[in-house]
């Protein structure tokens, strides 16, 4: 595994001579007990990766090809696998068959201008890459409306990730994640500071509708 140094507790030196007290802090490249944790940003697989490009061809020339979607994250494989625990944002809902341009299919959010999609495939590619809790609180989420957040939520259970921030519900979106460390067993939640209601379909979690949990 990659080097790692973890803070596992502070003291306070007696001070001499009325000189203020250095504050010290043990330091240990393995501690019984604690927890590493690494975040990530937001995630997208999609878009241009589907298309191929100017100079070549698509950098994912299929949306159900697994090994094409892991090998998007071998250059952070070892950082996210080191940690004890691993959380990125995924940016874009999980659907079959993802949209990534032209003509906008029946299913997607119809108003928003910019719609973000990736494969059902990106979640055990997120798994293998060693992401342990995934948040879906984002301002993207519900661009493939209930069917979309329901499929994302599905193949990220499937994958065996913990999820928070976004559900079927207000009080599913608020739903907390339980994930256990060694001995330590260590709580997440997620909410989005956007309110969404820049469009009739707002992609915040309310009473007829799921979406993302929106921070107070």
């Amino acid at each position: 595994s990659l080097p790692r140094v973890r803070a596992v507790g502070r003291s306070e030196q007696t001070p001499g001579d009325g000189a203020s007290a250095p504050v010290v802090v043990p330091l240990t490249p393995t501690a019984d007990g604690s927890v590493s944790l690494r975040f990530g940003g937001q995630v997208m697989v999609g878009r241009g990766l589907y298309a191929p490009s100017r100079t070549g061809d698509a950098v994912i020339p299929a949306a159900d090809d697994p090994a094409a979607h892991a090998a998007v994250f071998s250059a952070v494989t070892p950082l996210l696998g080191d940690a004890d625990l691993s959380v990125v944002t995924l940016g874009a809902p999980l659907v079959d068959d993802p949209y990534v341009g032209g003509t906008r299919p029946e299913g997607y959010h119809p108003d928003r201008p910019v719609l973000l999609a990736s494969s059902t495939a990106t979640a055990a590619a997120l798994a293998d890459a060693g992401v342990d809790v995934v948040n879906l609180a984002n301002n993207h989420v519900y661009d493939a409306l209930d069917a979309g957040l329901a499929s994302t939520l599905a193949a990220l259970d499937g994958a065996g990730l913990a999820h928070v921030g976004a559900g079927g519900t207000e009080a599913e979106a608020w739903q907390p994640a339980y994930v256990d460390a060694g001995d330590q067993r260590v709580a997440f939640l997620g909410c989005t500071a956007f309110g969404g209601s820049r469009y009739p379909i707002h992609f915040v979690a309310g009473p007829t509708q799921g979406g993302a949990a929106r921070c107070a």
